[in-house]
């Protein structure tokens, strides 16, 4: 929570420096949003990988192997590395950019995945009872 509250206190600084500065340094605005990003998702990971061993520990507890969370977890990454890099693009003006990081993402986070659909499938068939 401490770290929300620092991370929005500063955005709204930087919120007003970003709308004096683009008008007359626009280059100087683009490369402090881009520093004033990396530092917060920076400053996530380390909250982010409380869940990460919280989810680690739920799986063994499970009897899981790790395989299937690992898919979630790199899918999970993808998905929050294409939404930063397509917004950067956004407020660089260029929407068509962003869009394409967009859809590179879902294609990465669609081949992650196969190996659980291939899984989920598999299970499936093995449950229904066999043609002849």
């Amino acid at each position: 929570m401490e770290l929300v509250g620092r991370v929005a206190g500063v955005a709204l600084v930087i919120a007003i420096w970003l709308s004096l500065l683009r008008g007359r340094v626009p280059e100087l605005a683009l490369a402090l949003l881009v520093a004033f990003s990396a530092q917060a998702v920076g400053a996530a990971l380390g909250p982010l990988q409380e869940v990460v061993q919280t989810f680690a520990r739920l799986d063994r507890a499970a009897g899981g192997n790790g395989a299937y969370l690992g898919v979630v977890l790199r899918a999970m990454a993808i998905a929050y590395v294409a939404a930063f890099g397509a917004q950067i693009c956004r407020d660089a003006g260029q929407p068509s950019l962003g869009m394409t990081v967009e859809l590179v993402g879902k294609v990465a986070i669609l081949v992650t995945a196969i190996p659980v659909f291939v899984a989920l499938l598999d299970a499936l068939w093995r449950l229904l009872p066999a043609v002849t």
